[in-house]
């Protein structure tokens, strides 16, 4: 029996079924098979449906909108030219940076949003860019999901943090799946239910507790110190806002009889979240350390903070048997990580990728890497200085820098300053009283190069902290 011989209705059927779970070269043969499964391919849309679904919350609308001539309703030969160019110029451009994928989807508005200044969007753009990524990491291989990890972490400094929020609120941190948190997390959703839940060797009080929700989140998002940068504290900021919100029940968790109020709550769980990381660090780094933190130390540690006082011991010790027989992971079928992956937020560079020989969470780095490393900053800086994109972009790092250490430098310049003048008046006492030392000493300690050097670098500071 041919296709044509079939009820329509049952051949629409089929093709809807293959379009739901195939790929656009699944459904561009089925199209050819017959007259009848072509016109259903047509007419239910379904080149468009894959390639939605292929591609993400893109606004293809304003696309077509710019392609197609008179405001034309696109047709299937439209679809398969985005799907051409989308495979042939973006995917490359995926594979060397996030920045630059994000830019080149900007190029042809299938990414709405202005930007302020070389680096920002507007916040409406940038949601919408966080929309997309957060569908391209789903089912993303390891290597582009920590690069989408290293982005959003080092671009959400730039932005506030409620879009950070909203983009974690997308992954899944309890157990059971509930509405407001989606299971279209990662294709290991079994895998990682299994290394958590079903093996009860942690000794975890709940499967909600920190640990397993951390674990939990690194399998889907894997964000490591190591790739997020000066980022990697504020994404632990916001997983602490977004796990207070998924399990309203951490107070008691926490020990406390009375509810903490939330902003409490969230600083809380943000130690606990950090401290995890860190006690992962300690007990699972490869090198020879001969004193690793012990139970009684991890407990030492936290009840130095006077709202985990309340935690209990039983609490403390489960958490650090549960990170002492299994570290951290942000794959579920090994340990540990081989590379830095550092995402890059300018549109000429590629995102970093290098091999070292790090601990799984530290920065201990072998001194000849070391200087690759500090070769490899100073080509990449002088390729930046060549561009005005470039400069505009370490003015915009020197001045958070500058903001950053302000406290410090205002610090150094005042004590500096001071400190001279000390120095200066010693001398014109001692001038003036005529005694302990030559004259002429006193006057070349008065006009020292040296103290003068200082003085001028002290002024300076002190000027520029204004």
């Amino acid at each position: 029996m041919s296709w044509s011989e079939l009820p329509v209705c049952l051949v629409a059927d089929v093709c809807n079924l293959v379009a739901a779970d195939s790929t656009l070269t699944d459904v561009v043969s089925l199209s050819l098979l017959s007259k009848t499964t072509h016109d259903i391919c047509q007419k239910n849309g379904l080149y468009a449906s894959v390639i939605r679904r292929r591609w993400g919350p893109l606004d293809f609308d304003s696309y077509f909108a710019r392609t197609v001539p008179c405001g034309a309703k696109p047709g299937p030969g439209a679809w398969l030219r985005l799907n051409y160019e989308m495979e042939q110029l973006f995917t490359p451009c995926l594979c060397q940076s996030i920045k630059q994928a994000s830019c080149w989807l900007h190029s042809r508005r299938l990414l709405t949003g202005e930007r302020n200044g070389s680096h920002a969007l507007c916040e409406q753009g940038h949601m919408h860019e966080l929309r997309w990524l957060a569908h391209l990491i789903a089912d993303a291989p390891l290597q582009l999901r920590r690069r989408i990890a290293s982005y959003v972490c080092t671009s959400s400094e730039l932005y506030p943090k409620a879009h950070l929020d909203s983009y974690l609120s997308n992954f899944r941190f309890t157990a059971a799946t509930t509405p407001s948190q989606p299971s279209q997390t990662i294709a290991s959703d079994i895998d990682m239910d299994g290394s958590c839940e079903a093996r009860n060797v942690h000794g975890n009080s709940t499967p909600d507790d920190p640990v397993d929700v951390l674990r939990r989140v690194l399998l889907q998002f894997p964000f490591l110190p190591i790739d997020a940068g000066g980022g990697a504290d504020r994404t632990i900021g916001s997983l602490a806002r977004c796990y207070v919100a998924a399990v309203p029940a951490v107070s008691e968790w926490l020990g406390h009889a009375v509810a903490l109020d939330r902003a409490s709550t969230v600083e809380a769980v943000h130690l606990i979240l950090y401290s995890l990381i860190m006690l992962n660090t300690d007990l699972h780094n490869p090198a020879n350390i001969a004193n690793r933190m012990s139970a009684a130390e991890y407990q030492e540690s936290l009840y130095r903070v006077a709202m985990l006082r309340a935690l209990p011991p039983t609490h403390i010790y489960h958490m650090y048997e549960a990170i002492k027989r299994e570290p951290l992971r942000i794959d579920a079928q090994k340990e540990g990580v081989d590379t830095i992956i550092r995402a890059t937020l300018s549109n000429e560079a590629n995102d970093e990728i290098s091999g070292t020989k790090l601990s799984r969470y530290s920065r201990q780095i072998a001194p000849l890497y070391r200087c690759r490393k500090l070769a490899h900053r100073a080509r990449r800086l002088t390729k930046q200085l060549s561009t005005a994109e470039g400069r505009a972009g370490l003015r915009f790092h020197c001045k958070r820098w500058y903001g950053r250490h302000y406290a410090e430098l205002r610090g150094i310049a005042i004590v500096t300053v001071v400190g001279c003048a000390v120095y200066w008046l010693g001398c014109l006492m001692m001038l003036a009283r005529g005694n302990g030392a030559s004259v002429d000493t006193l006057s070349q300690g008065l006009i020292h190069p040296t103290v003068w050097m200082a003085a001028c670098i002290a002024a300076l500071l002190h000027v520029t902290c204004e």
